[in-house]
Parts: structure tokens; C-alpha cells; sequence
């Protein structure tokens, strides 16, 4: 009753402010449909900030959600003038995607259009999927090469960061395609319904790496090579399930262990983007643990797979590197706790090889310095608060800029402080919580 009497309440105000908001605007100017409904020309009434930005070089954002977008796709946008342009021609690629053998017309006009496609790095071509096969599209000459030829789909697909390949999974098989000429290669062979290569398990996806993330596997920075987790889930018993969203229920069957059944057996492995044997991970040193790989990047000069380790439990939690060519580790340093230890994201790298560290020992989440042979260099935050997100840091300035609650438990700050943990300063002033996306 309590709750319906606020709802009831809180439409009477409403209505109240809507009739004199309408009052005083018929004073001065007549609204229209288009004022209130059209994608293109409708007025932000509630101030709500653009959703979708992606920052770009030369001080451009994309957006792929602009509402003008509807015939002209995704929109580069200047960020201090507001000046749009269309990041690429949808009516070349309509065109070009209509001369594709079996494509139809309305295919190709809702491809040109669609925000589902894999984009490169550089934002100069897309992947995009029709009827479970990849196309390469390249913006500047409007060429439309096929990628693959399978009847199985293809998933978790990505670019390479130099652009020039395509890795995806098929069948729990990783493979790699050439944008230029389309041929395909696998680069494993053993995937099955229990073995997956470079895919993400229920377990993994849903309590580690984030409910909807599947992908399993990195590239280097320079293209040369790609880390993938492998998981067995041969001894994980199986769930039953019902599918209620078709319109005619369906069943499902998942691995998933329940709390005491064993977890999937994981192996990181290291492969050329050539091909060739797998270099797997040397996890002699845990050999009576229920491992989990919780994290995986790569160091900057390619030369190991940085990647975190925990127990079951997660009461401990290893940093380590993995040399890319042995497989042979290196422990970094260790994180305990009586409760369990947050995995926090990967090393934040510095030009001089050490790096910043998230840690919450003290009971708060704080950032460290450490060199790379895991001594500590110094605590660069601390207090009875935390940490929320690093945003970025200027080594030139020597300045670092992060999220946190210094000020208030319950707001959000943007600050800087300095690498040796001097001068914190709050960057935004006024009370609240502040939303912050540095460019």
C-alpha cells in the first residue's frame, strides 16, 4: 500500500508539472510531433548525455547510436565544434553488398545499415555475418571479399590489430582468415561438445569473465601471435534446462557443476597467428590446485602472456608471465585474503616496463606501482576509501586520472595524483556523482 501511494503520488506531480511546463510553453511555442518523436529532429527534453561514444583520433567520437543515423549509419562527430559526418557511405556499401551472389536487396540495404558488425581498429573496414558466413567490407574502395564458406556459424569473431586477419571460433575450433584473399586456416583441431578452444564455458563466462562474454582468446599487440584458454568440461556433470522464450518450449542441456562437482580442467595456450603446434602453458607449480585463469593479456613487446591464476576458493589470486615461445612462468606477485581476492583487470603497463597495480590488502581499493620482477616501487593511493577506475595516465606529465570516493562513500569523483603518489587533487567540483570518459 505504502509503495502504491508513492507511485500514486509521484503521477500527480508528474501531471502537475506537465501541465504547467505545457502551459508555459504554449505561451510561447507550439510543440510538434516531430519536437517530441522523430529520430532525426526530436528535442532531448531530460538533458540525458549521448549513449554509444567511441573516442577516435583528431578529437572525433563515433556514435552509433545517433538518432540521424537511420540512413547514413554510424556518425564521426567533432567533439568541440559538434560538426557530424558519415563515418563511411552506407549507399556504397549497400551497393556493393547487393552484388554478392545470393545477397538480396533488402539484405544488403539492412547489412549496410546494421550496428552488429565487427569493426578494425583503424575504422576503415567491417565483418559482417549473412546466412553463417563472414564478408570483409573495405570503406575506401567499397570491396566486399568472402571470408569463409561453412555451414556452421562462426563466433566471437575479431580483427587482428594490425587489421590484415580475422580470428574466430567454429565447432569450439579456433580458425584464422586473411581480409585479402579469404583463406581460412584452423589453428586447432581437437574441439568438441566437451573440449572447447578459444570459447567460454558456462562457468567462465557467467561467475569469471562476465555474463555474455564467451571469448576466449588474445591477440599480441603485434599480431604475431594469439593466447586461448581451453577448456574440458568432460567431467562436469550435465544440467537440464527449459527454454520458455520460443513459443514452443525447447530443452537444453549445459555442463555446469553445482557447488562440491568439479569445474572445468582449463590449459592456456599460445599459437602463431601462422599456425603451427600450440605452446601450452607450463602449470607444474599447480599441480594440486582447482585452478582458474580469471585474466589474460599480453605484455607490450610481445614477449608474454601476462595471465592471473586463483584457487577455487579465491583466496589467493598469482600474477604471472607466461614466455611465449617456452611457456615457461614466472610468478609476479601473490594476493591473500582471509575472504576472497576481486580480480581486478590486467597490469596497467608503463613505458619503463613496470606497472600499476589494483590491490584491496588494506581492506580499500588502491592503486600500486611495482616493477616487473614484482618488487613493490611504492603505494600510490590510500585511505579509509577506494579506488573505482583508472582512466589513464599522462607519463609525460607524470600525472595519473582516476575515479574514487575520497569524498563521498556513496558519489564518484574524477581525480589525478602523481606517480609517486603526491598532489592528489579532485578535477570535479561540485557535489554528486560525476560519469566520466576521458578521450
Amino acid at each position: 500500500m505504502i509503495c502504491y501511494l508513492v507511485v500514486l503520488l509521484r503521477r500527480f506531480v508528474a501531471v502537475g508539472f506537465m501541465v504547467c511546463l505545457g502551459s508555459s510553453i504554449q505561451a510561447q511555442q507550439r510543440l510538434t510531433l516531430d519536437d517530441i518523436f522523430d529520430p532525426g529532429r526530436r528535442v532531448d527534453f531530460d538533458g540525458s548525455p549521448p549513449e554509444g561514444l567511441e573516442w577516435i583520433d583528431d578529437g572525433y567520437y563515433l556514435q552509433k547510436d545517433d538518432p540521424s543515423m537511420t540512413s547514413s549509419g554510424a556518425m564521426k562527430i567533432h567533439a568541440i565544434s559538434g560538426r557530424k559526418e558519415p563515418l563511411f557511405d552506407v549507399s556504397a556499401m549497400e551497393t556493393a553488398i547487393a552484388g554478392v551472389q545470393g545477397v538480396g536487396t533488402r539484405d544488403a540495404r539492412d547489412l549496410a545499415r546494421s550496428q552488429q558488425h565487427v569493426m578494425n581498429g583503424d575504422r576503415t573496414a567491417v565483418v559482417f555475418d549473412f546466412d553463417n558466413d563472414l564478408y570483409h567490407y573495405q570503406f575506401s574502395n567499397s570491396r566486399v571479399v568472402r571470408l569463409t564458406r561453412s555451414s556452421d556459424p562462426e563466433e566471437e569473431v575479431s580483427f587482428s590489430p594490425d587489421g590484415k586477419l580475422v580470428a574466430f571460433v567454429r565447432a569450439h575450433n579456433l580458425y584464422i582468415t586473411d581480409v585479402d584473399s579469404g583463406g581460412e586456416r584452423a589453428l586447432t583441431t581437437d574441439g568438441s561438445t566437451v573440449v572447447r578452444n578459444g570459447i567460454l564455458d558456462w562457468v567462465y563466462q557467467e561467475e569469471i569473465y562476465g555474463r555474455g562474454n564467451f571469448r576466449g582468446y588474445w591477440w599480441s599487440p603485434n599480431s604475431a601471435h594469439i593466447a586461448f584458454l581451453q577448456l574440458d568440461n568432460s567431467k562436469v556433470p550435465d544440467y537440464t534446462i527449459v527454454d520458455h522464450i520460443a513459443y514452443h518450449p525447447d530443452v537444453e542441456v549445459w555442463s555446469y557443476p553445482k557447488a562440491g562437482d568439479p569445474n572445468p580442467e582449463v590449459r592456456l595456450g599460445i599459437i602463431s597467428s601462422a599456425g603451427g603446434e600450440v605452446t601450452w602453458v607450463d602449470f607444474k607449480a599447480y599441480a594440486t590446485s582447482e585452478l582458474l585463469i580469471v585474466n589474460v593479456e599480453w605484455t607490450p613487446d610481445n614477449e608474454s602472456v601476462v595471465f592471473q591464476v586463483q584457487n577455487r576458493e579465491q583466496t589467493w589470486l598469482d600474477l604471472n608471465l607466461a614466455n611465449a615461445r617456452s611457456g615457461r612462468v614466472n610468478t609476479v606477485l601473490r594476493e591473500t585474503t582471509k575472504a576472497w581476492v576481486n580480480s581486478h583487470g590486467p597490469p596497467i603497463w608503463l613505458e619503463d616496463g613496470s606497472f600499476l597495480w589494483f590491490s584491496e590488502r588494506s581492506g580499500w581499493k588502491h592503486l600500486y606501482h611495482y616493477r616487473i620482477d614484482g618488487a613493490l616501487i611504492a603505494q600510490i593511493t590510500e585511505g579509509e576509501w577506494e579506488v573505482r577506475e583508472l582512466h589513464g595516465v599522462d607519463e609525460q606529465s607524470g600525472w595519473i586520472y582516476w575515479s574514487g570516493t575520497e569524498r563521498s562513500h556513496i558519489g564518484s569523483d574524477v581525480y589525478r595524483v602523481r606517480l609517486d603518489g603526491s598532489n592528489l587533487t579532485r578535477l570535479s567540483e561540485r557535489p554528486g556523482t560525476h560519469q566520466i570518459k576521458f578521450s
